[in-house]
């Protein structure tokens, strides 16, 4: 079989809050049902009376801006005409300006946004959606963009940082390239890779244009647009938010009335993913990205000496609205309001932010997305495959951290029951008797008992652990086969979507593996897909 799935919830990698939302359980309350197309297109509706021919507008003209350095093909073209017109949504996934795209879930994110896309416009003969891929242009961490790893090795960039890294130049990062482009070979699929390098990271001069370079290069085809929200003709929509936000703490409420909310919907240790500061907002000049904060009536930058009052920073705003960036939360209000987006595509850390916000967009008025969890996958060579084989391992069990897929595995190949549980069962009845009959003497010998109880049961669990390891030394041979596959699928003891870069697969793969992805992802589903990948596919772009 080339394929199999996994449950999000059953894989045990969710947040517990995005299982509850994922089940249709204990938030259905709050969010509804998880959407399904007829939904989307029902949401579709509200999303198109509350955005206005104005902002439409605006947003169109700044996109053929952002295109204007770009060779745009037909699909790019007809998608920004489209945009245009007063019945064109859009769905929008978005990410970090991470080195080559960073780790592989990221294309699965734009993939995920493109299929959903082509699956609604199939369904809906009055509306027409757009995929957008949201650059997070606006952040300050470089040091979460500045790598990505292929064939094992971590390629980094190292350089001095300050403000928002879409602005930020690409000095230094040319010996990096070079060692990348040396170890990737010379196979026609590394020689498309060299070629999105070229084009992008040595054809422009800033992070935010080598990132939409190397983007509209793989996805132009599939009619996707490439936004970087770092406008000021696009925040200049914002102003009322950006003011409701440092006069009123609008954020600050409304996400923790939600925080509330899930806390009694869910469970009562519910950990909101991010908590809202008091004002989530930051303030950027030449010297990089700072915090703003309100100190008595004064607000001020934390690591920085800027200082204004209330009427101060009112004028600064008006007049310089691109000098001010949204944080992670405020981030997703901009979205909606300057985008017609009926749907956000996200990972799980992502949607459990998100979940935090509905209150606030009751608060302000404006449309809360629908949110779908991304697709996700791990991706199975034809020799990992042969290897899971041989092992007779399911897929389910690769999930499970590696010791205790270990300690399975020894369990169920070894030819002696290694496992205590039948004489634990027999010394339970034991001193359950013993208790019993001491009841009947005295019961103050009740605590003697029980300590021996608990030595007893302690010793049993030691010895198993014992005969566990006695018997992992006799199968070590088996056990580093094992060991060996599970690093490869998931390094490091993480996901592989998380840790490795696309084009480790796309070497090996070429067009066949965005074939396959397009091919095998639901993008409402609510899985992991397993995708094996047979022996016969050819190497070459």
């Amino acid at each position: 079989m080339d394929k199999s799935l996994i449950g999000f919830v059953e894989s045990g990698r969710v947040p517990k809050v995005v299982s509850h939302y994922l089940q249709d359980d204990k938030l259905k309350s709050i969010y509804g049902l998880y959407p399904n197309a007829e939904e989307l297109d029902v949401h579709s509706v509200n999303v198109l009376e509350s955005f206005s021919k104005e902002n439409r507008l605006i947003l169109a003209k700044q996109l053929k801006k952002q295109y204007s350095g770009l060779s745009i093909g037909y699909h790019t073209q007809k998608q920004l005409e489209e945009l245009e017109k007063d019945n064109t949504v859009c769905i929008t996934t978005g990410h970090q300006l991470s080195l080559m795209l960073g780790p592989v879930y990221v294309i699965y994110k734009i993939i995920s946004t493109i299929k959903l896309t082509s699956i609604l416009n199939e369904h809906s003969n009055s509306i027409h959606y757009v995929p957008i891929f949201w650059m997070a242009t606006e952040d300050h961490d470089f040091e979460e963009i500045s790598f990505f790893e292929f064939e094992g090795i971590r390629f980094k960039w190292e350089r001095p940082s300050k403000g928002f890294v879409g602005e930020m130049d690409l000095s230094g990062l040319d010996y990096v390239l070079n060692l990348y482009k040396n170890r990737l070979g010379k196979n026609q699929n590394a020689q498309y890779i060299k070629k999105l390098v070229e084009i992008s990271y040595r054809q422009n001069t800033n992070i935010a244009d080598a990132t939409r370079a190397i983007v509209h290069e793989l996805f132009a085809q599939y009619g996707l647009l490439i936004l970087d929200p770092n406008s000021k003709t696009l925040k200049e929509q914002f102003i009322a938010y950006f003011k409701d936000e440092l006069i009123n703490n609008a954020c600050h409420q409304g996400v923790k009335k939600t925080i509330r909310r899930l806390k009694l919907a869910s469970e009562s240790n519910f950990k909101p993913q991010v908590n809202p500061r008091e004002i989530n907002l930051f303030y950027k000049n030449n010297q990089g990205r700072f915090r703003i904060v309100n100190q008595n009536g004064h607000f001020q930058l934390v690591g920085n000496p800027r200082r204004w009052s209330e009427n101060e920073l009112i004028e600064e705003l008006e007049k310089s609205p691109h000098n001010f960036s949204p944080n992670v939360l405020t981030r997703g209000l901009y979205q909606q309001v300057i985008l017609p987006n009926v749907a956000y595509i996200g990972g799980s850390a992502e949607l459990a932010y998100w979940l935090e916000l509905i209150d606030y967009f009751e608060d302000q008025r404006v449309v809360y997305p629908k949110l779908i969890m991304r697709n996700s996958a791990v991706l199975v060579s034809h020799k990992q495959s042969m290897q899971l084989k041989k092992l007779s391992l399911s897929d389910h069990d690769l999930f499970m951290d590696q010791n205790a897929l270990i300690n399975k595995h020894i369990r169920s190949i070894s030819n002696i029951d290694l496992s205590l549980d039948k004489f634990k069962i027999l010394l339970r009845d034991q001193f359950r008797y013993l208790k019993k009959l001491t009841k009947k003497t005295d019961g103050s010998f009740l605590g003697a008992v029980a300590a021996q109880e608990k030595k007893q049961f302690n010793g049993i669990d030691k010895l198993e652990k014992r005969l566990l390891k006695a018997q992992k030394r006799k199968l070590q041979t088996e056990i580093e086969r094992l060991s060996r596959v599970h690093e490869e699928l998931f390094p490091g003891q993480t996901l592989q979507e998380r840790k490795v870069n696309f084009s480790h697969f796309y070497k090996l793969y070429g067009n066949e593996l965005f074939e396959r992805l397009f091919q095998e992802f639901d993008p409402l589903g609510k899985h992991w897909n397993m995708i094996r990948f047979p022996n016969s596919y050819s190497n070459k772009k």
